[in-house]
């Protein structure tokens, strides 16, 4: 179900959790609006009912805050896909859902996103864009973390920095 491409204006001065969540219980919900950030913002394919659900952002994410993605329904296949045009917000991005759903990321990621993490042991993250400016550090502290381009943790000799816990695997 897409929604319009109305851009989503994130606004400072919120104390509280603000959240973009797909549909609530199947299906994959489309949101092609640019969204710009001035807070953190949590993305989630469904609410605590959800199955199957999935949610794909393809208008490209700028400004400055974090993204955290974090699903709430426990019984979620469904993913997040974020596509088409760039994330290139001054802020770190975040998987720690707790489900199965994959985050995939084919958009590009600009070189103001400081950090990508995964930290989902069940939930795995997939990097397939060209991020060859991004020069930020990539974090795998839980779960799985799948490359899917060359150029995925940013260019060769870029200053990127990868770590992970010993236990996990790349």
């Amino acid at each position: 179900v897409p929604y319009n491409d109305t851009p989503v204006n994130v606004v400072a001065g919120s104390s509280g959790t603000l959240s973009i969540l797909g549909s609530r219980t199947t299906g994959v919900n489309t949101f092609p609006g640019a969204i710009t950030l001035a807070h953190d913002l949590t993305i989630g394919a469904g609410d605590a009912g959800a199955t199957s659900a999935a949610l794909t952002l393809s208008g490209g994410v700028t400004g400055t805050g974090n993204l955290d993605i974090n699903y709430s329904a426990t019984a979620l296949t469904g993913g997040v896909t974020f596509s088409t045009n760039a994330l290139n917000m001054a802020g770190t991005i975040t998987n720690r859902g707790n489900t199965t759903g994959t985050l995939t990321i084919s958009s590009v990621i600009g070189s103001a996103v400081t950090s990508i993490t995964e930290n989902s042991a069940t939930s795995p993250l997939t990097l397939s864009g060209a991020n060859t400016a991004f020069t930020g550090t990539v974090n795998l502290t839980a779960g799985t973390l799948n490359i899917r381009d060359a150029n995925a943790l940013g260019a060769t000799g870029s200053g990127g920095l990868f770590t992970r816990s010993e236990e996990r695997r790349v």
